[in-house]
């Protein structure tokens, strides 16, 4: 099929009818609609949806199948407009010009009038009156001849009823359409507007109303394959549907244009994809007023949904200014709402493309690109805690009251039934407990049984009883003296121990970060007991090959780490012992991690649903723990994917699930389930669902107490989601919940969540107004990450001090701001180059604030040189040295610019500064545009009496 880039009406019928893959289910309804009007009215049809999404395809093969089909041709006649139509703004006007696409696609017979003629006649009328009623009529004198109704299609309805200059034309084709069956009308729209949406308006109620959604997965591949010719792989297909949102204008292109690529050749050749298509990128862009632009620039440049504040300082306007904007480019259907709350709203670019295009083409580089499509399709996966049953029984007994104590004891009785004198963990627990409780010990015969039969082995579980409380380096001395002490017995029983011993060596070493001493041990003990078929010695042969697997993993040696684990599926998978089977299902969730961190979620799910297919059937706690953690872990990763709907079914699926007795691990797993069940609810926007989500899982976490990682967090989402849903004092009430009930906590993962919180605080307060408090909030996250260093931590730090310059500059407190950001540079020997150039530029602008103008000018020297360098944050750059000309001036910015090292990075800046000098600089004419651009850009800078609170974002 020959390539039409923009236009299908290009297309004869049978080329229509061979291309379209989609739309099918709208594409039958449709047509079948047209076949029921039969009577004295018709239904007449509007289709809804943005630019690319198949609407001009969709209409235009209805209108090919009245022709096609026998029954449908002897009973209308289409009549289509052209996609774009300028030339209507009256409703004589209007079927002037259905006449004149009558004249033009209608068959002329012999004798019959030519109406090419009647329409150059009838465009010499100037009443339009007179000029609707001649036109009408010829359209409908022609329907009586032929017998037939008309079915007249027009593209982009918006468009026409915002150019009609008679307010009264609406209304009158709303009575043609309504009282003349002889005409019926199909229509699109890039997005719903007022004519249709408001009870006073003409076409209000007027329509069958389709809304196009985005392709779904098969769609997608459907069109994909009949465009490329190669049924595309899941994974490809995925992250296309997610780059593009299932957009079929822009698949179709990027199908045409891979088609022999594989998804890796096609990320890097997207550079010369988005020049092929410039052209069309280009001229949407065009059509849109200056200001309308930068706002759909600063939109496409955040990449992410993003408030009306956050476009506006972006944009660099006003807000006000900025929502305005926003609202006419939703009106055109380029932006959408995108979640928020009604007074919060989120928007973003309808056509995700033009992300990439601003991205790769006006940013120039394909960092962008890389960052977007990781922001979409990748995140990561902790390795899941890995604590024994021993410690969940001892845990599960001390916290329960005297009856729950006996329930417990029952479980913990039947679940050491079988277990081998090796298995010390568990035995470990239940001594702990008997010698804290001499009432339980007297109420278990099966535990004092078990305890009295112990001699030897007593060291060994006191090893094991180190490692599992943490305490790696006693572990470690102990565990030597043991090997040194039993290491050359040949009693089965001591070499079981040994083994076992060896193994929790080795988990001691990971413990403490060193992993290659623990992939010695694990090698020592292969050789040394290679070939050995005692069960004892099996259980701790999987144990270690199964801590062999987490420390490659550690290390980074991600396919090493995939192969040992699959080695403990493979070796021990068949075996029906507790003791094998708990490091099987261990080390298919591992898998899963690890195939999730290589972005290989479907076989990460397929690891997660193998766990359910081995063990869904075991009453085992310590087993079923595990399959627990699978279903969760494989209902986070189909919300990774995006797969929401399919998310709460797993999500689901594990509420519904009898689990057994509770245990703390089963309890931090079910608080994971709650947390990503509220997130995926808030993805889906459904808010109130995900709040209440939220409420239940604190509530149950003050009765069956789970740690406070996930405690933390859920206080985090419950006020994110109370933020999105405007109840901004109730969100500002659950981030100071979590920083009080946190507060002095040990534990670093928490710590990081309450700086975390801190700054989600001063970010609300900041936008309320609150500066003073604001400012405390972001000067308490660096406290509360004190001794942190995570890069994610640190990066949250150099934001907090940013912001807090910010805040403390907008109240007038200079020096205070300047102290800040000297703070913030003097952080780290090594800084990253993008947060100091950053850094630098805001220290200059509060400098000079403070009349400190060579301070200001040593900072803007040192950012200048550092520019060049920021591949990601240049345009941030700029934008600083945008606002410091205001204050430096012209000649100061560009006698800096010129001594710098990013003299030829500026061009455009400098030209519009030698301008603003009187000069005439002789560069390109694409320079000189650009850098008129800036120069209207100083001039409402200049303007505008708030600039110093708009300033480029921290």
């Amino acid at each position: 099929m020959p390539t039409k880039k923009y236009n299908p009406g290009f297309l004869t019928d049978d080329e229509l009818v061979d291309g379209f893959r989609v739309r099918h289910p709208e594409f039958r309804s449709m047509v079948e609609t047209v076949r029921r009007c039969t009577g004295p009215s018709n239904t007449h049809m509007l289709v809804v949806g943005p630019r690319g999404s198949g609407k001009t395809t969709l209409l235009l093969r209805v209108a090919a199948e009245l022709r096609r089909d026998h029954d449908l041709s002897r009973r209308f006649v289409p009549v289509t407009f052209a996609e774009e139509t300028y030339c209507v703004s009256t409703c004589g006007e209007f079927w002037l010009e259905a006449l004149n696409r009558l004249a033009h696609q209608a068959p002329r017979r012999s004798g019959d009038p030519d109406y090419r003629l009647t329409y150059r006649e009838l465009r010499e009328t100037r009443d339009d009156e007179s000029l609707s009623g001649r036109s009408l009529g010829r359209l409908l004198e022609f329907a009586d001849r032929e017998r037939k109704r008309l079915v007249v299609f027009v593209e982009n309805l918006q468009a026409i009823f915002s150019q009609l200059a008679d307010r009264k034309a609406g209304w009158k084709l709303r009575h043609t359409l309504q009282t003349e069956p002889r005409i019926l009308l199909v229509a699109s729209a890039t997005s719903r507007f007022d004519a249709i949406d408001d009870p006073g308006e003409a076409l209000y109620d007027f329509f069958q109303v389709r809304r196009l959604r985005p392709l779904d997965e098969t769609e997608s591949a459907d069109l994909w394959e009949g465009e490329a010719r190669v049924r595309p792989s899941r994974a490809t297909i995925r992250t296309l549907q997610i780059l593009t949102g299932g957009n079929p204008r822009l698949l179709a292109i990027i199908a045409r244009f891979g088609a022999s690529m594989s998804f890796g050749d096609l990320t890097r050749e997207f550079l010369d994809l988005v020049d092929d298509h410039t052209e069309y990128f280009r001229s949407q862009l065009e059509s849109l007023p200056h200001q309308q632009r930068r706002v759909f620039l600063a939109l496409a440049g955040l990449w992410r949904p993003a408030t009306t504040r956050e476009i506006a300082e972006e944009a660099r306007i006003k807000t006000n200014q900025c929502s305005a904007q926003l609202k006419r480019l939703e009106q055109l259907g380029a932006v959408n709402v995108a979640g928020g709350s009604p007074r919060r709203l989120r928007y973003y670019l309808t056509e995700r493309m033009f992300n990439i295009y601003y991205l790769l083409r006006l940013r120039g580089g394909a960092s962008g690109l890389v960052r977007g499509l990781v922001r979409f399709i990748q995140s990561y996966y902790s390795l899941p805690e890995q604590i024994s049953l021993a410690r969940k029984i001892a845990q599960t007994l001390n916290g329960s009251d005297p009856q729950q104590l006996q329930i417990a004891l029952g479980v913990l009785e039947r679940l050491i039934e079988g277990i081998p004198e090796n298995a010390k963990w568990q035995l470990l627990s239940v001594r702990q407990i008997g010698s804290n409780s001499d009432e339980l010990m007297g109420l278990s015969k099966t535990v004092s049984k078990l305890l009295s039969g112990i001699a030897e082995g007593l060291d060994c579980d006191y090893i094991v009883g180190l490692a599992m409380d943490g305490q790696f380096t006693d572990a470690l001395r102990a565990s030597i003296g043991f090997v040194r002490r039993f290491g050359s017995s040949i009693a089965p029983a001591l070499q079981s121990q040994v083994a076992m011993v060896l193994a929790v060596r080795g988990a001691a070493y990971i413990g403490l970060g060193r992993y290659d001493d623990a992939l010695q041990v694990f090698g020592d003990m292969e050789v040394r007991f290679r070939g050995s078929q005692a069960e004892g010695i099996l259980d701790a042969v999987a144990v270690a090959e199964l801590n062999r697997g987490i420390a490659l993993g550690c290390l980074g040696r991600i396919e090493e780490a995939l192969e040992s684990h699959e080695a403990v599926v493979r070796r021990f998978g068949g075996s029906q012992r507790n003791e094998a089977r708990v490091p099987v299902a261990c080390a298919l969730i591992q898998s899963g991690v690890l195939l999730g961190k290589m972005q290989r979620e479907e076989e990460a799910i397929g690891a997660y649903e193998e766990v359910f297919r081995r063990f869904e059937s075991d009453e085992d706690s310590s087993v079923s723990s595990w399959v627990a953690q699978g279903l969760v872990n494989k209902a986070l990763t189909l919300g990774k994917l995006g797969r929401f709907e399919e998310a709460l079914g797993a999500f689901d699926r594990f509420e519904s699930r009898s689990w057994g007795p509770d245990s703390q691990e089963l309890r931090e797993c079910r608080a994971r389930a709650r947390l990503g069940r509220a997130r995926t609810l808030e993805q889906l926007d459904r808010l109130p669902d995900a709040l209440a989500v939220y409420e239940r899982a604190l509530r149950e976490s003050e009765s069956t107490p789970v740690n406070d990682t996930n405690v933390s967090l859920m206080l985090l989402g419950k006020s994110s989601v109370l933020e999105l849903r405007g109840e901004t004092q109730n969100a500002l009430l659950a981030l100071d919940e979590l920083a009080t009930r946190f507060d002095g906590t040990g534990d670093p993962a928490v710590s990081a969540i309450v700086a975390h919180a801190l700054f989600e605080k001063g970010a609300i307060l900041s936008s309320l107004g609150h500066l003073d408090e604001a400012a405390t909030a972001f000067d308490s996250v660096a406290a509360r990450c004190e001794g942190l260093d995570s890069p994610e931590v640190v990066e949250l730090v150099d934001i907090a001090l940013r912001n807090r310059a910010a805040v403390e500059g907008a109240v007038g407190k200079l020096d205070r701001a300047v102290e800040t950001l000297t703070q913030a540079l003097d952080r780290h020997p090594r800084p990253d180059t993008r947060k100091r150039m950053q850094a630098l530029f805001m220290r200059a602008f509060w400098r000079l604030k403070a009349n400190d103008e060579p301070g200001a000018k040593r900072d803007t020297v040192e950012a200048l040189e550092l520019l060049p360098e920021c591949n990601t944050d240049r345009e941030k750059g700029i934008g600083w040295l945008i606002r410091l000309t205001v204050d430096l001036g012209c000649s100061v910015v560009l006698d800096l610019i010129k001594r710098s090292s990013a003299n030829n990075l500026l061009l455009p800046l400098a030209t519009a500064l030698e301008q603003e000098l009187g000069r005439a600089p002789r560069v390109a004419i694409e320079v000189l545009e650009v850098a008129s651009d800036i120069r209207r850009n100083l001039q409402e800078l200049r303007e505008d009496q708030n600039a110093d609170r708009n300033l480029p974002p921290a």
